[in-house]
């Protein structure tokens, strides 16, 4: 059976962390948020490229959807 030690946190950890949660503090106060304007016009931009990629891949389905049909009734009338 195998034991482990427990570490306790020295000086030098603690100050490390200390130092580290007092940048991310600094740099959390930097941050800028996107105003609402911003937001909308981003959510705008995606929903429309949403409807043209979807309105693209639904013109290309019924594109393959009937060439495949043309194949199978062209193979129906040659092969019956």
């Amino acid at each position: 059976m195998t034991s482990k030690t427990v570490q306790f946190p020295t000086t030098s950890n603690v100050k490390k962390s200390a130092s580290m949660l007092g940048d991310f503090k600094s740099e959390m106060r930097k941050l800028t948020w996107p105003t609402k304007a911003d937001v909308t016009r981003g959510t705008k931009a995606v929903l429309a490229s949403l409807f043209v990629f979807g309105l693209g891949i639904y013109v290309v389905d019924l594109s393959i959807r009937g060439a495949l049909n043309l194949i199978q009734t062209a193979v129906n009338v040659l092969f019956r």
